[in-house]
């Protein structure tokens, strides 16, 4: 039996936001040392031309959101992930890992259009995370405290890994 009406609408819809994004295996990689690091390790991703892989622009072991803030170019969209301590009672001592999205003021309208939908299909392709801080508009609002205040909202204890 076909669909019709408004349930063939809401399947369309839903059709429209699968993504189908992949990660490369660099990525992958990546992800796995950042979720195995006790430090400030991030990870910092970009999608290629077609828009199907995340692929891995940078990473390091440590310097927090400092050396990531360096990482993120005014004109591309980087999809990052960073290591932060969420505090009690979420895991006192432990790390876990959040993501944010940056968009360079130098994007496209077309491009920036797209990154609402391609969130979805790349933080499934950067696994792990355990919280989004948000969609940044440059890298100069990529503050500490933006992101902590972001982080804060959910998990109020938790702190940035320097």
């Amino acid at each position: 039996m076909a669909l019709s009406g408004d349930r063939a609408k809401l399947y369309d819809e839903e059709a429209k936001r699968k993504s189908g994004i992949a990660p490369s295996a660099e990525l992958e990689a990546a992800m796995l040392a950042v979720r195995e690091a006790r430090g400030a390790a991030w990870v910092v991703a970009r999608l290629d031309a077609a828009g199907k892989v995340a692929g891995l622009h940078a990473t390091a072991a440590e310097g927090g959101l400092t050396a990531l803030r360096a990482q993120l170019a005014d004109d591309a969209v980087s999809w990052c992930a960073l290591n932060f301590a969420p505090g009690y009672p979420y895991g006192e001592g432990g790390v876990k890992q959040a993501s944010l999205t940056c968009v360079g003021p130098a994007v496209g309208a077309m491009k920036k259009g797209k990154v609402a939908l391609q969130k979805a299909g790349v933080v499934e392709a950067m696994p792990g995370t355990s919280m989004d801080v948000g969609v940044f508009q440059g890298a100069a609002e990529v503050t500490d405290d933006a992101v902590l205040e972001a982080l804060r909202r959910n998990m109020p204890a938790s702190a940035l890994l320097a």
